[in-house]
């Protein structure tokens, strides 16, 4: 998922101003999301990733595949953390795609 201010206020400018506050904040955003989290009951480590391009400012997920009520409740711990401390009027959530090499088996098994 994604953190970034709405695309109708947001312009390069602002998006790279945003980025850069949050690349100098990222530790402490890290410690609040958890502490957040951890205050709301919700035990899902979350990793955060503030990308160099697009119109995001923070990118977010976690290996976990919690389900959709609990990502929701993630999702709006990870964005009043990152609205607040960025200092953003409003953030707006996508969901991305991934995916994870922890549960592949590996192609080089021997046959």
């Amino acid at each position: 998922m994604e953190t970034e201010e709405s695309d109708d206020l947001a312009d390069d400018d602002d998006v790279t101003d945003h980025r850069a506050r949050a690349t100098t904040m990222l530790d402490q955003i890290a410690r609040q999301t958890k502490q957040a989290l951890v205050e709301a009951g919700i035990d899902t480590p979350v990793f955060l990733i503030v990308p160099t391009s697009g119109s995001a400012i923070v990118t977010f997920g976690t290996i976990a595949d919690p389900p959709d009520d609990q990502w929701s409740r993630v999702s709006d711990v990870v964005a009043s953390v990152v609205r607040d401390l960025i200092g953003l009027d409003r953030v707006q959530c996508r969901e991305v795609q991934c995916a994870t090499t922890q549960d592949q088996e590996c192609c080089d098994a021997a046959r």
